[in-house]
């Protein structure tokens, strides 16, 4: 994990309010709530320790370019089977 100060303020915040005194399960989940509010979240370990933080933003642009990848792949697959099509009925 980056250190605190690396992040921004809002995620400091809801960071720091963490309370070491409550079960830490519990208290990991609604750091998590709260951080998802900003558009960040976290992943915590077994042990409910948050060992991870991170944007939101990040991930969807991975997620984005995921499907934009598979997009091209499919509509690859639709003009060859048009093609197959087209060719099996004499139009080409």
């Amino acid at each position: 994990m980056k250190k605190l100060n690396e992040y921004p303020l809002e995620v400091q915040r809801i960071l720091l309010s963490f309370d070491c005194d409550a079960p830490l399960y519990t208290e990991s989940r609604r750091v998590r709530k709260e951080l998802n509010k900003i558009g960040w979240d976290c992943d915590y370990d077994l042990s409910g320790e948050i060992c991870e933080v991170y944007s939101l933003k990040s991930v969807l642009t991975v997620k984005n370019i995921v499907l934009v990848i598979f997009s091209v792949i499919i509509l690859i697959i639709f003009e060859w089977l048009i093609d197959i099509i087209w060719e099996y009925f004499g139009l080409i």
